[in-house]
């Protein structure tokens, strides 16, 4: 099976969260660090969907829904 990478544009559509909030969450530990590929930054889609799976238990919900960041504020 072939690993998806995506670019921040789809991160951010994905996950409903705007390109600065995903590099606070990144600097912060919160989300998963991209991998570089040259000066590309690509995050592999299954390290994404395990971050929305993370959310959704840590919530207690057993779907996926559009993920919020407590104290975010963009």
């Amino acid at each position: 099976m072939k690993e998806e990478l995506i670019d921040i544009a789809t991160v951010c559509r994905r996950i409903s969260l705007s390109r600065p909030t995903i590099y606070r969450q990144i600097a912060s530990g919160n989300f998963p660090a991209p991998l570089k590929i040259g000066r590309a930054a690509r995050w592999r889609g299954e390290a994404i969907d395990g971050w929305i799976a993370r959310l959704a238990e840590k919530n207690g919900n057993t779907e996926a829904v559009s993920p919020s960041m407590e104290g975010d504020h963009d």
